[in-house]
């Protein structure tokens, strides 16, 4: 791991840490954690996000999550998901796989992804 990378996770996990302070799941979404999509338990697992009273199929929309493959997780962006869920989205609103980061190459992030 580089000095660079070390410093990058630190200052954005200490910003994302003080703007989510105090969330909670709102009590109009569902949600389902740690689902296993593959056959990694530590690298493939999921959320799902979606209207509570929701009945039938929704719009979908995948997140995988950004910051470049040197940072993140599922959990930094439920947030976002369950504001998808809010709007409407979901049956399948999957935030953030648990992708591999950097130093991992990154064409291993992406087929993590893609199974």
């Amino acid at each position: 791991m580089s000095d660079w990378t070390d410093r990058v996770r630190k200052s954005f996990s200490e910003a994302d840490d003080i703007r989510d302070v105090g969330l909670s799941t709102p009590p109009d979404v569902f949600r389902q954690d740690d689902i296993l999509y593959g056959k990694d338990p530590v690298w493939q697992r999921l959320d799902v996000y979606r209207p509570r009273d929701s009945e039938g199929p929704l719009p979908v929309i995948v997140s995988v999550h950004g910051g470049g493959w040197a940072y993140g997780n599922k959990e930094r962006y439920q947030w976002y998901c369950m504001d998808l869920a809010r709007r409407g989205f979901g049956s399948g609103v999957l935030p953030s796989p648990g992708i591999r980061l950097f130093p991992l190459r990154v064409p291993a992030s992406l087929s993590t992804a893609e199974k």
